[in-house]
């Protein structure tokens, strides 16, 4: 009897030892698979170059190092590389895997973080990719960094960035503590600061969700006044399907001040929608596409470049508009110990796409096809409670507290009457 449970006990220990083997053996056959694969793809690009070297590979682990090339970000006219040495540890259907980045800065083989900002220290990678189920968890540390230059001061606290989940539903969170940045002239300092980003797609439909919030921001310009914004947080919301591109967002700032002398805080509510989602797709693909053949100085500055940029995209670019985009202004409330009541703002602009397919892009090269595209834009807004000083700017009696103001034929008026004209 005692030697048939030790014959069972032994089977199945090797039934056990034998499914670890394989799942491990699994995990690994995936995780290079998913690396040449990975590389294949980012090679793709030309804005990378991408090379493994170093590989050994063990049963139970890989190790080597990712060497990625910027091709269009150079220092001193040298395209900047970055270099992540990692370690893989092979599990039963997982895989773990950690590392640091760092960023080579000269060919003498100085590095951005551990010889610049951060002596000593690189940018720290821990992730963990489960190979049934597709998703992955990585974590990136970012070192605190502590510059002081003759000419400019940089400080950062640390951070963290964290992205989970797997290709088309992607969730990416952050954190950066406390970041100054001082020259001869500025100075400039904000945090703690935090965000999400949720990204989402299938087939035509894309979809995300982004959220910050900043406890302070702090500008100091020479010769100006400081100003402080407090306790700041923004959501928006961005979705694109075939038929439309629709854009949602909402902003509060509790507190804003200048040299310590509060002014007041705001809330703001807004909208975007009727572009036509087809055609904002192929646009902006295209736009990419156009800025990566560029050189990096090549960047547009001026109305004339922007036009030459978009113009062998003028199809797409007047297609968005043919179902009339609207922006709507929900709410935006301005509260002030200045103010008797709080001021409030509501309404909306729409873009007539009437036949707009019929306009092209050196149209807006000229007044008369400018001055065309302007008598598109219809808008209407209410303003309410509305200070005697600012309807008196406004061209209005004092005591009037409510504003109409509208935009038609290129002629911004209030309370019908004309104030100014884009002619």
């Amino acid at each position: 009897m005692k030697k048939k449970l030790v014959v069972m006990f032994v089977v199945v220990m090797v039934i056990l030892g034998a499914g670890y083997l394989g799942g491990v053996a699994y995990s690994r056959h995936v995780f290079a698979e998913q690396m040449a694969r990975t590389v294949a793809q980012l090679n793709a690009s030309s804005d990378l170059t991408v090379e493994q070297r170093g590989i050994s590979r063990g049963f139970f682990h890989t190790e080597g190092t990712l060497l990625i090339g910027l091709n269009n970000v150079a220092i001193d006219q040298r395209p900047v590389q970055i270099e992540l040495p990692f370690r893989a540890r092979h599990g039963i259907l997982s895989t773990d895997f950690d590392g640091s980045i760092d960023i080579q800065t000269d060919p003498q083989g100085k590095y951005l973080f551990n010889d610049y900002l951060s002596p000593g220290k690189s940018i720290d990678l821990d992730a963990k990719i489960a190979n049934l189920e597709g998703t992955g968890d990585l974590t990136l540390t970012l070192p605190a960094i502590d510059l002081d230059n003759p000419d400019h001061t940089v400080t950062l606290h640390g951070g963290l960035l964290h992205f989970s989940g797997q290709p088309g539903d992607m969730t990416l969170n952050g954190t950066l503590e406390a970041f100054a940045y001082q020259n001869t002239d500025d100075k400039i300092m904000l945090g703690p600061l935090s965000f999400s980003t949720h990204y989402s797609s299938q087939e035509h439909d894309f979809g995300q969700r982004d959220e910050l919030n900043l406890a302070s921001l702090s500008i100091h310009r020479r010769n100006a006044l400081p100003i402080a914004l407090t306790d700041i947080h923004y959501t928006g919301q961005t979705s694109l399907e075939s038929k439309e591109l629709r854009y949602l967002m909402h902003l509060m700032i509790g507190g804003a001040s200048v040299s310590q002398q509060r002014l007041g805080s705001a809330t703001m509510s807004a909208s975007l929608d009727r572009i036509n989602g087809e055609a904002a797709s192929r646009f902006f693909n295209g736009l990419q596409d156009r800025f990566a053949a560029q050189a990096p100085q090549a960047t547009p500055d001026s109305q004339e470049d922007w036009l030459d940029m978009i113009a062998p995209l003028e199809e797409s670019f007047f297609a968005m508009f043919k179902q009339s985009p609207r922006l709507t202004i929900d709410q935006l409330q301005l509260e002030s110990p200045m103010l008797e009541q709080t001021m409030q703002l509501e309404g909306s602009m729409v873009l007539d796409g009437t036949h707009i397919d019929q306009m092209h892009i050196d149209d807006l090269r000229e007044k008369q096809g400018q001055q065309s595209f302007y008598n598109r834009l219809h808008g209407d807004f209410t303003l309410s409670n509305t200070p005697p000083l600012l309807a008196l700017i406004a061209g209005v009696a004092p005591d009037q507290s409510t504003l109409n103001i509208t935009f038609d034929d290129s002629t911004l008026s209030i309370n019908q009457q004309p104030w100014y004209n884009l002619d």
